[in-house]
């Protein structure tokens, strides 16, 4: 225990009392709610939802008849004909294009042929010989026989001087109402 201190007041004369101590609030203790038992809940029954029927596939466009073989491979000799004649532009008209590489295609089949044969004042792709000088076109040309991969992909194979280069020319034919669509996909060694 700890000692009462006595405090003196002046003129009082009086002996000081020990302090009396305070008792100690108790904190209110929060009662737990009863625990309650599970209840078991019935199952909910779901309202099955109205199906609608499946759709109808889109209708499928009218299919068009593939040309005939035959007009197909006059449209590709005409385009070799631009080609022979030197008219770039023309020939380039003539088909469609798979990808916009024109002039690359030409300066490659002119690498690949003339170059091997005469030696050109500047062979590079910037000097624009190969398209300012047409002159070796005349020597390209194509063979007769036509090798279709399927009804809508066909080859033909480059002549050059009259020999066989190793070089085809592939082509996609894509039907429409009124006839049909020519675009060259790559000419390439085979």
């Amino acid at each position: 225990m700890a000692k009462a201190k006595a405090s003196k007041r002046r003129g009082s004369g009086r002996k000081a009392t020990p302090a009396k101590k305070k008792p100690a609030k108790k904190k209110p203790v929060a009662k737990k709610p009863p625990k309650k038992k599970p209840v078991a809940k019935k199952p909910v029954k779901k309202k099955p939802v109205p199906q609608r029927p499946p759709a109808a596939p889109p209708a499928a466009p009218p299919r068009v008849a593939a040309p005939p073989r035959e007009a197909v491979q006059a449209v590709i000799k005409a385009f070799f004909g631009h080609l022979q004649a030197g008219d770039l532009a023309a020939a380039q008209r003539h088909v469609g294009h798979e990808y916009p590489d024109w002039d690359e295609s030409i300066y490659t089949v002119w690498q690949d042929h003339y170059l091997i044969h005469a030696t050109p004042k500047d062979s590079s792709f910037e000097g624009r010989e190969w398209q300012n000088d047409t002159a070796w076109l005349r020597d390209l040309a194509i063979k007769d026989e036509f090798e279709w991969l399927s009804d809508d992909r066909v080859w033909v194979d480059f002549l050059y001087r009259g020999n066989p280069s190793g070089y085809i020319g592939e082509f996609v034919v894509a039907p429409r109402a009124g006839g049909f669509d020519v675009r060259r996909v790559i000419f390439r060694m085979a």
